[in-house]
This record gives C-alpha cells, structure tokens and sequence, in this order.
C-alpha cells in the first residue's frame, strides 16, 4: 500500500481529527519535507490555527489523483455538488 492509499484509510477510518493526525504522525517521516502525511499533518494544523472562525471540525477532500486535501466550509457544498465525497471529523 502507498502512502496515498495508507493516508486515505487513516481518514476513512477515524471519526475525530485527533484520532486521523495521531495516525499521520505515526506514519510521517519528520526529516523529510516532502512527506505527504507531514504535509497533511501541518495543513491541518494551520487551517485550525489561521481560520477565521472557530473550528470545531475540518473537511478533507480527495481528488482524482489521490491527493487529501484539507478544506475550507465554503467549498464544501460546490464540491458536494460536483459529486465529490467531503469527509467532515469533528475535532475531539
């Protein structure tokens, strides 16, 4: 399994954000900047520290390629409606 495959089963298999950057944190390779779990990992840190308003849950999203993506509540319902599937994990 790569590390695509392994980070979107971290996602589908946790039901709060700590439990999801617990596994990522297992799987990251710190001394590496390219790391796509580290990367993720940080997103999520950033998005719940510089988003305006209080988070209480964050929105991940995967593309055509594989890639997670942490979002932002505004693209949520355009991308829902794209028929794309937007995991939402409340943060505890």
């Amino acid at each position: 399994m790569n590390t695509k495959e392994r980070i979107k089963e971290a996602v589908s298999s946790s039901n709060t954000a700590h439990i999801l950057c617990n596994k990522l944190l297992a799987m990251s390779d710190t001394t590496n900047d390219q790391c796509i779990a580290k990367n993720l990992l940080l997103n999520i840190r950033h998005y719940t520290l510089t988003y305006k308003e209080n988070v209480d849950k964050i929105h991940i999203f995967h593309n055509k390629s594989g890639d997670t993506k942490v979002i932002n509540p505004e693209l949520k319902q355009s991308l829902t409606n794209e028929g794309y599937n937007i995991i939402t994990l409340p943060l505890f």
